[in-house]
């Protein structure tokens, strides 16, 4: 099973204000033998750890209560340090909906994940926003798949334009 070593992880900022979500990433990311991980509860203590220490990817969470997670990302995305600025960012939504995905991705989010995080799922959108496949394509890891089928639909993201899913095209997870 890949680990953090095969896609180049060292540290991970976290930014959630629920401290079981918190744990639980926590763990994940242990079990991926991602040691580095750079805790906050909140989007001004996020500022301040991402200005500290520099992380390889940013998990932010969608429902942050002090800080609107679409301005953290404004704030990532239109910084003046480079690494700053391309510094991945996974946004985690519980209950994702068309507005909430349009505001992330246009704001720069590099992908979205969907809670409850399993292991794989997490495994699958860091390796997703270390090796991207392709920019104008935005991966999202479902809540839950249509069993038989084992598909979500897939959705293309074009700088300023709405994002809007292709019915007739779906990705396929294993």
């Amino acid at each position: 099973m890949r680990d953090s070593q095969e896609i180049g992880i060292d540290c991970v900022l976290v930014v959630n204000d629920n401290a079981f979500d918190t744990k639980m990433l926590r763990s994940l990311l242990r079990s991926l033998n991602i040691e580095g991980i750079i805790e906050a509860r909140s989007g001004e203590q996020a500022i301040k750890r991402l200005l500290a220490r520099i992380p390889d990817i940013m998990i932010l969470d969608w429902g942050l209560p002090d800080l609107v997670a679409s301005r953290i990302l404004k704030l990532v995305r239109n910084s003046s340090n480079a690494a700053i600025k391309r510094m991945p960012v996974i946004v985690m939504m519980a209950v994702p909906n068309r507005e909430d995905v349009v505001e992330a991705n246009q704001a720069g989010a590099s992908t979205i994940l969907i809670k409850p995080v399993s292991r794989q799922s997490l495994l699958n959108r860091l390796e997703a926003v270390k090796q991207p496949t392709n920019k104008n394509e935005v991966k999202i890891a479902p809540k839950k798949l249509d069993k038989a089928a084992k598909t979500a639909t897939k959705i293309r993201f074009v700088p300023n334009e709405p994002i809007l899913p292709e019915p007739d095209q779906d990705i396929h997870y294993l």
